[in-house]
């Protein structure tokens, strides 16, 4: 979760709105390359994550595990978090050594301590025989959103494993204590070396020890830290004696079609919602002031509309595995929800820092390696792949697209199923999209669809991500989601006249793909969307060779052949 630290020193770097387009047709790219972990090695200790449930908000969850303190044989339960850097108890823990020196957390909400305590640390079977940490009363939203696990358990306390050392002072004897986490100071120095955390949408481990991930590894995204400066700069009193780096991260974030932006982000499994700053972002949020800077500092403008599209990637100017400077491909890709997912916007963030959210680490494994300060990434799953085909067609003011998920092994397999095709909606008399809203074929379209993830192995399409675009300039005039069964949709409110693009991605809860794009197309009052020789409804023209496998794509399906099916999918607002 999100602690409260000094401001970062440097500021926001922003990506020219020019590269846009490419960095969200890259996003997710990578999540088509994966590969498997490798086993931990021999002195590696695997320690159970459990999720404690918000009862007052529905599928936001803190990860924790069980440690022991002090003279206590029995544990505590503990946040594990990645986004704060130190132990800080806010129940009395018998068996500690007190001190006088002030120590306090204060986190999104709320905020735990008072002095600092000396004690016994254990975890997983792994010990250190001496660790500083907090202990004191919780004053704010203590209750964790009233959260428990599944055997009833409540949060005792937070377990902040971030990077930074920070030094508390005794006002009396001006002893000094260093305070930074546990897990840097186990006995084992084996285990010391870092961590790697593994979560699924139920639970998952924690892995101590250094990580199994290595920087060049197929699929493994390698991120770096800076190094510490200034009074935080300096080595941790532990007998690995590794430079201290800074906890954030510089991610460019990759938010629908803005420019993106490249900022210190926390990458935080402590917090069940995610941060977002910066003023190119105000326009995802309907009735947002119209100078939010004036409002008083951390004023939250709202959460981002459910099925909004975020990217991130590495910026290559800080000295992450990409090419320098280079912000075009994300590394991990979501949708946001009101639940899991939730993303809220601020007009300011005291630290500057960006907040990920505990939606980062699903499905995914993250290593922390102390010694380098990097953040080795590499996804569990994979996005699926983007449509293979997108075609439109015009009418007065409206523009029908279809779009079709070909994979030619599927296909040999069903033989006559094998053409996929997407009826659009129908118009009515005026060309004005059907009352009845976005239309997705079923029957056989849909069933070749489901054969084909099965086949593959891959998660099934859980959302279509619709983007129209002015041709000649390329800004989005229409954003919306579908379900992931619909493979058409009408798009009205458009500008006779004026050429359209039409993008299609697919998600699933492992990211989305990259966009398919239809060639341009001019809605026109005196387009004619029927007609031509034969039955069935004719695309307009748009210049693609239908040849190949692309004709095996978007060859018109009879309607009887599908019983006359549709289902009517509601658009979705982003």
């Amino acid at each position: 979760m999100r602690a409260e630290r000094q401001s970062d020193r440097s500021g926001p770097r922003v990506v020219s709105a020019g590269a846009v387009l490419a960095v969200l047709v890259g996003a997710s790219a990578l999540g088509s390359v994966t590969a498997a972990s490798a086993d931990p090695a021999p002195s590696a200790t695997t320690v159970p994550v459990s999720f404690a449930e918000e009862s007052e908000h529905p599928g936001r969850f803190y990860p924790t595990v069980e440690i022991t303190l002090g003279s206590n044989p029995d544990p505590y339960t503990v946040v594990l978090d990645t986004g704060s850097t130190a132990l800080a108890m806010s129940v009395d823990v018998p068996g500690l050594t007190a001190t006088d020196a002030p120590a306090v957390v204060t986190y999104d909400g709320f905020s735990i301590g008072g002095t600092i305590a000396v004690g016994a640390f254990g975890i997983g079977g792994a010990t250190a025989s001496t660790v500083d940490l907090a202990v004191g009363p919780c004053t704010g939203n203590c209750d964790f959103g009233d959260a428990t696990t599944s055997d009833g358990r409540t949060i005792q306390g937070v377990l902040g494993v971030g990077q930074a050392l920070q030094t508390q002072t005794s006002p009396t004897t001006s002893d000094t204590y260093a305070w930074f986490s546990p897990l840097m100071q186990l006995d084992d120095t084996s285990l010391a070396e870092g961590f790697t955390l593994a979560l699924t949408p139920t639970g998952g481990t924690l892995t101590l020890g250094a990580p199994t991930l290595v920087t060049g590894q197929a699929g493994v995204t390698s991120i770096p830290a800076k190094k510490a400066g200034g009074s935080e700069a300096g080595t941790y009193p532990t007998p690995l004696g590794y430079d201290v780096y800074e906890k954030p991260f510089t991610l460019c974030w990759q938010v629908e079609s803005v420019a993106p932006l490249c900022q210190a982000t926390t990458v935080d499994s402590g917090a069940p919602t995610g941060l977002l700053t910066g003023s190119q972002f105000d326009s995802l949020i309907p009735g947002v002031a119209a100078d939010p800077s004036s409002l008083p500092a951390q004023t939250s403008l709202g959460a981002l509309p459910t099925g909004t599209a975020i990217g991130l990637a590495v910026d290559g100017a800080t000295g992450g595995d990409t090419a320098a400077g280079s912000t075009t491909t994300a590394f991990a890709t979501w949708l946001t929800n009101s639940s899991t997912s939730e993303m809220h916007l601020y007009n300011t963030i005291s630290d500057g820092h960006l907040n990920t959210g505990n939606i980062f680490f699903i499905d995914r494994t993250v290593g922390y390696h102390y010694e380098t300060g990097r953040m080795l990434v590499q996804s569990n799953g994979t996005p699926p792949t983007p449509p293979a085909t997108v075609q439109t067609s015009a009418s007065d003011g409206v523009l029908s697209a279809v779009w079709a998920d070909v994979q030619d092994d599927v296909q040999d397999d069903l033989g006559a199923q094998a053409s996929i095709v997407a009826v659009p909606a129908a118009a009515s008399a005026s060309g004005a999209a059907s009352a009845a809203g976005p239309t997705a074929a079923s029957g056989v379209a849909s069933g070749v669809a489901s054969a084909a993830a099965s086949a593959s192995g891959a998660e099934p399409t859980t959302d279509r991500l619709v983007r129209v675009r002015d041709a000649a300039s390329g800004a989005v005039v229409q954003r919306f989601n579908l379900p992931g069964s619909a493979t058409s949709t009408t798009i009205s409110g458009l500008t006779n006249g004026r050429s359209y693009v039409v993008d299609i991605a697919s998600a699933n809860r492992h990211g989305f793909s990259a966009y398919t794009s239809s060639a341009p197309a001019m809605p026109n009052a005196a387009a004619v969307t029927g007609g031509g020789s034969g039955s069935g409804t004719r695309l307009a023209d748009t210049g693609l060779d239908l040849s190949g496998t692309a004709a095996i794509g978007l060859g018109l399906l009879v309607i009887a052949l599908i019983g006359g099916g549709s289902l009517l999918a509601r658009r979705r607002s982003v």
